[in-house]
């Protein structure tokens, strides 16, 4: 069992990809959220109480790991995100493990990269 993702233009599916078990996926997003000082356990969803607004990745980060959808919008913004932290997130790539999570990284970059360029108008979590 683990996380696929579906990047679909008008409910047709032009990519998809692996973003590993639920439970790895899980750490690929303590992951992103330590790129940008985040502890992601002091969040709603995570065991804490703090709310996500105004917190890079936001809409990823607070979204479901089993199923739901980002849609155009949400994709725009996130695409921003991963722009902006892209090198941050480049940083240290020489273990298996962070290589991992780069590769990770890379795999929704290009999704949003997709939408914003037209090819694609939102991802869906399977």
């Amino acid at each position: 069992m683990g996380l696929d993702i579906v990047v679909e233009k008008n409910g047709t599916d032009v990519y998809s990809f692996r973003a590993g078990s639920y439970s790895g996926f899980n750490d690929f997003r303590t992951w992103l959220a330590g790129i940008v000082s985040v502890d992601i356990n002091k969040f709603i969803g995570y065991g804490g109480t703090k709310d996500w607004d105004g917190i890079p990745f936001e809409e990823f980060l607070y979204h479901s790991d089993c199923d739901g959808e980002l849609n155009t919008e949400q994709c725009l913004e996130l695409y921003g995100d991963f722009c902006m932290y892209l090198m941050v997130a480049g940083n240290n790539n020489n273990d298996e493990e962070h290589k991992y999570y780069f590769d990770t990284y890379m795999d929704f970059f290009n999704s949003f990269k997709m939408v914003k360029n037209g090819e694609a108008d939102k991802l869906v979590f399977c």
